[in-house]
């Protein structure tokens, strides 16, 4: 029930619904003209989350915020790194597309920085964590699979689990398969700083590998930097999900 009511009720706090419930809480309410005091600072606080997200100050101190303490992950002299894990991040089964379509765009991206190290590391396997969507026949994990399959990593060389809904059910269902093995952890730049404490929570020690960096080289000037976008909107809605994600952990005690 809990995992229900985070799913379905945390995107009303996203900005773009969060401003449309805004603005039409407070259009309704300009109509009776005892309310319209109301309603005008409702349809203000609307406008102003919708500039929030959208103007690039917020999303650019948010998402700097959360990638901060990652780099490219280079192997480690010495380091005898036994497992590959990438987190699954989105999938729409539908036998018709090709396993590559099938994935969201960061589950394909994290796919393939995770298949970038697994060839850093000949002895690793590639662990791929991701159960199955409401409804959907095969799991997060099956179709990165056969994804990975299909872009060159040999079948004996992967291992699934498909029992996880979310970053804390990976955490907790990759514990038991890697146990005390040296393990490389490979998701979204931005969600690594709450995987990495989820799986900490675990007891386990993930080497972090960040994948789809928003954080980028800017050559200076310029000026779309200054301007509101749809982009800026999306990195608004990413470093919200982050930050509810790692409340709801701590509230918990689970990170």
């Amino acid at each position: 029930m809990a995992f229900l009511l985070k799913k379905h009720l945390s995107p009303f706090l996203f900005p773009v619904p969060l401003c449309v419930l805004l603005l039409l809480a407070g259009v309704l309410l300009l109509w009776p003209a005892k309310n319209r005091r109301w309603g005008r600072a409702l349809a203000s606080a609307g406008l102003c989350v919708l500039l929030l997200g959208a103007l690039p100050p917020f999303p650019e101190v948010g998402i700097r915020y959360l990638e901060a303490p990652w780099s490219v992950y280079k192997p480690v002299a010495g380091a005898d790194v036994r497992w590959v894990v990438v987190l699954g991040g989105g999938v729409t089964v539908d036998p018709s597309l090709p396993p590559t379509t099938q994935l969201t765009r960061s589950s394909l991206v994290r796919l393939i920085e995770g298949i970038r190290i697994l060839k850093l590391h000949p002895e690793a396997r590639l662990l791929l964590s991701g159960g199955a969507p409401f409804g959907a026949a095969r799991s997060e994990a099956a179709v990165m699979a056969d994804a990975a399959r299909e872009l060159g990593v040999s079948p004996d060389r992967i291992v699934l689990e498909e029992s996880s809904w979310d970053t804390e059910g990976q955490a907790v269902g990759v514990k038991p398969i890697v146990g005390s093995d040296p393990f490389v952890l490979v998701t979204t730049a931005s969600h690594l700083r709450r995987a990495m404490a989820l799986f900490e929570a675990q007891g386990l020690s993930p080497i972090p590998a960040p994948a789809e960096p928003r954080v980028r080289y800017r050559p200076l000037p310029d000026l779309r930097w200054l301007y509101p976008s749809a982009e800026n909107l999306q990195v608004s809605t990413e470093v919200v999900y982050e930050f509810l994600g790692m409340a709801w952990a701590r509230l918990r005690g689970k990170a």
